[in-house]
């Protein structure tokens, strides 16, 4: 994963089955400059309507919850299938121009869900991301 940008911290932690939009919203401004009916469009909008629908992971307070929280992020991964970037530590896209853009998308998303599932207290104990 690439660390891209230091994300606003969230809101007091919430439970897992609560769906807080807040991440995808930060990834929908940042990407409202591509066309939506372009292919490349078309699939960022598809991507933005299933992380809506996924819950926020548990909140990594520390070391003692780490082994929970981190399988709680590869799960919301998976269940928009961009795990891949995650297990595969990718820190670039690989293909073509457009699948870059889409990438990006994703990418972004991750950071968000990441940085935003990070406790006020944990956040003490790391260096903030830099691009």
């Amino acid at each position: 994963m690439q660390v891209a940008a230091v994300a606003p911290s969230q809101s007091p932690a919430q439970s897992p089955t609560d769906t807080n939009p807040l991440a995808s919203n930060r990834v929908v401004q940042r990407t409202a400059i591509y066309d939506p009916d372009s292919a490349i469009g078309k699939q960022i909008t598809i991507f933005l309507h299933q992380v809506k629908l996924v819950s926020d992971p548990i909140q990594l307070t520390g070391s003692s919850n780490y082994t929970s929280w981190k399988e709680s992020i590869l799960s919301q991964a998976r269940t928009v299938k961009c795990h891949h970037i995650l297990e595969k530590k990718e820190v670039a896209a690989f293909i073509d121009t457009n699948n870059k853009i889409l990438w990006k998308c994703v990418n972004d998303w991750l950071f968000d869900l990441i940085w935003d599932s990070i406790s006020l207290q944990a956040k003490l104990h790391i260096e903030a991301p830099t691009d």
